[in-house]
């Protein structure tokens, strides 16, 4: 994907999302690729927790009672590391992401059947219901 393309995507998905009241302040993304740009460039792509604490301090987030949602070992790596929740979604390479992540010596806070199941996680989470 191009940057464009990528912009089209989240123009696309903060339309949608705002026809259901959903309001997105900001999209990170990291334009960058190991095999194409130097490693100081690439310091923002997952599983490094760069965008997540860049996101924090932007817009005065409190890391302690986030989440990360993600469908691979790096997504919740990167969420650990940040420290914020990590919850993995499940998919067909479910065994494998979490073969990889205890080979790291790692663990989501919670594994979700699909999106709908991570959010009533962290609608009970933060309601102190665990």
């Amino acid at each position: 994907m191009t940057i464009k393309d990528v912009e089209l995507v989240n123009e696309k998905v903060k339309y949608l999302l705002a026809e259901e009241d959903v309001i997105i302040d900001a999209i990170y993304y990291c334009p960058f690729h190991p095999d194409f740009d130097p490693p100081e460039k690439t310091i923002c792509r997952k599983p490094s927790p760069f965008m997540i604490v860049q996101a924090a301090k932007d817009h005065k987030i409190n890391l302690s009672e986030s989440y990360m949602i993600g469908d691979r070992w790096g997504d919740v790596i990167c969420g650990l590391d940040a420290g914020v929740k990590s919850i993995l979604l499940s998919s067909d390479l479910l065994q494998n992401e979490i073969s990889t992540l205890h080979s790291r010596g790692k663990n989501p806070n919670f594994i979700a059947a699909n999106f709908k199941d991570a959010c009533e996680f962290i609608i009970k989470d933060l309601s102190g219901g665990n």
